[in-house]
């Protein structure tokens, strides 16, 4: 109904891209019956690696003894958590046995301790195609694009939509039905992309795809102060902070009308992600831990 999830491209473009040597195929689990399948799939074919990106606590989701059947038989699971929440944190602790669990929202040095100790995690981001995010012509001033319902989004959006009519504001594809092609479109014809980085709880602050987006694209970032985003670029170098919604405009209003400073800053985090955070970078570090 809603398309190609997000994984089509970020996940399985991206390896296919980055490691040519190697055959994936992807199982999507609302197509099938996911625990039966994987089993007969991976007794019937030689099987190196199987990685999984969960949703969310879906009922679709393999279960747990599905995992503990392919490990007996000596498959290696690297299971991918896109939204380290406290019942993320607690399934990965219980899955002591499962190759590599791999964050990609939230850097060990603010996750829980015994996540920390965790002898099988690893924090990393999300591995984006270039094809979709990559330095375009710009003509689009403003955008954010993603669920505009968590509670501090909906503020700033409600004010800026207000401010700023000609705003590129998008729901995705649960909202607005954006294909991953148009969502990215946007993104890279705009001159300032802003995230907003909490968590839907409102707990903690997360590392958003979007930061990575909107880099690889050469925009200028505009993102909520946090202090898990200078993990990987550097505020007032490659990327812009705002505190509120006063400061948000006015670094809007400020870096429309300096052209040069909006693109030295872009420019430096785009080097940045190039040097750093690639999607070959990113299935680099996964595939080192087939090695350990």
């Amino acid at each position: 109904a809603h398309g190609e999830s997000n994984s089509a491209h970020n996940f399985c473009k991206t390896f296919r891209s980055s490691l040519p040597d190697w055959k994936l195929e992807p199982i999507w689990i609302d197509q099938v019956d996911i625990d039966n399948y994987l089993i007969s799939y991976c007794q019937k074919y030689q099987i190196d690696l199987i990685l999984v990106t969960l949703l969310g606590d879906s009922h679709l989701n393999a279960k747990s003894e599905t995992y503990d059947a392919l490990l007996k038989i000596g498959k290696k699971i690297f299971i991918i958590w896109p939204d380290t929440n406290d019942t993320a944190v607690e399934k990965i602790i219980n899955m002591p046995d499962i190759s590599l669990h791999i964050s990609i929202d939230q850097p060990e040095k603010y996750q829980e301790a015994k996540l920390i100790a965790c002898r099988n995690h690893i924090s990393l981001w999300t591995p984006e195609d270039e094809e979709f995010y990559r330095p375009a012509e710009k003509d689009v001033d403003v955008s954010f694009l993603g669920t505009k319902s968590y509670p501090d989004r909906f503020f700033y959006l409600k004010n800026l939509i207000k401010l700023y009519p000609d705003i590129a504001v998008g729901g995705g594809q649960r909202e607005h039905r954006l294909t991953p092609e148009d969502y990215a479109m946007v993104v890279r014809r705009s001159k300032i992309g802003i995230n907003f980085s909490l968590s839907p709880t409102g707990k903690f602050h997360q590392l958003k795809g979007r930061v990575f987006e909107y880099i690889a694209s050469n925009s200028l970032l505009l993102e909520q102060k946090n202090d898990v985003t200078p993990l990987f670029f550097e505020p007032g170098v490659d990327y812009v902070e705002f505190s509120d919604l006063v400061d948000l405009c006015g670094k809007i209003d400020y870096y429309l009308a300096h052209d040069d400073e909006r693109l030295k800053i872009a420019n430096s985090g785009y080097q940045k992600f190039k040097n750093n955070y690639t999607a070959k970078h990113f299935w680099d570090k996964v595939m080192s831990y087939l090695e350990k």
